[in-house]
């Protein structure tokens, strides 16, 4: 993980380490790609759709500390086409599999 300079404040440091342990509890990509099966990747990817059209991603919380990363207008777009993309790559996969 690579912190602005104002990680090393005590109080705004803290409160990024934080942010960091509890995005690790839900999605960790620190050894590689983690998920064991395809259904994984595909229900995180519906979250992840989700949170970005209800403004969640990224959270109020972390916004503040990292100032321009605001998912909207054509990012947003952008973002959202590329996880619908993966998601009907990932399913057709699957199904072919089977």
């Amino acid at each position: 993980t690579h912190f602005p300079w104002y990680h090393s404040l005590p109080i705004v440091g803290g409160f990024m380490d934080d942010h960091v342990r509890e995005a690790r509890e839900h999605l960790d990509f620190t050894d590689g790609f983690p998920f064991r099966s395809p259904h994984e990747q595909v229900d995180i990817l519906h979250d992840m759709r989700k949170e970005i059209e209800e403004g969640e991603m990224p959270l109020p919380s972390y916004r503040l500390l990292h100032w321009g990363t605001l998912i909207d207008g054509a990012q947003r777009d952008s973002v959202v086409t590329w996880i619908d993309q993966t998601i009907a790559r990932m399913q057709s996969a699957v199904d072919t599999a089977q």
